[in-house]
């Protein structure tokens, strides 16, 4: 029952994965930080879409179970990717992934500031920070 009762609480943690989820949180539990700032470091403009989910596929921390035989905290994860966007600037069209850069307490909403977008146009890297994001985006203005 144990193993099914996880796999449950596994299942609907994925399917809410750009919500913050705690399930059974133990506050003593040092959680390591998300290792998305190396990951990104590796970023090149020009890179396809599934090279940058390959280097960018740290799961995320949201929360922990218990093993109700051993006691033991075993951390519940979902893949990095926090969300996905179509952003139409003029008459071009650009995909933008956000990313988390770092764990985020259950119960904490996410915000802009935890978030790296990452945009893509024809499934190549354009725009790799919030700072390229916006500066793509003034290029469109008029």
């Amino acid at each position: 029952m144990g193993q099914r009762k996880f796999l449950y609480i596994l299942i609907a943690a994925w399917s809410v994965s750009g919500c913050a989820v705690a399930v059974n949180p133990l506050p003593a539990v040092n959680v390591p930080a998300l290792m998305v700032a190396p990951a990104a470091s590796r970023l090149v403009l020009g890179m396809t879409r599934t090279e940058v989910i390959a280097l960018m596929k740290a799961p995320v921390t949201v929360g922990y179970v218990i093993d109700p035989v051993t006691q033991a905290a075993k951390p519940v994860q979902v893949q990095n990717l926090y969300s996905s966007e179509v952003l139409t600037l003029g008459a071009d069209q650009y995909l933008v992934d956000h990313y988390l850069t770092h764990d985020v307490a259950a119960g904490v909403a996410v915000g802009e500031n935890d978030l790296l977008p990452l945009v893509y146009q024809n499934n190549i890297l354009v725009a790799k920070s919030r700072e390229d994001l916006q500066a793509l985006q003034k290029k469109y203005e008029k």
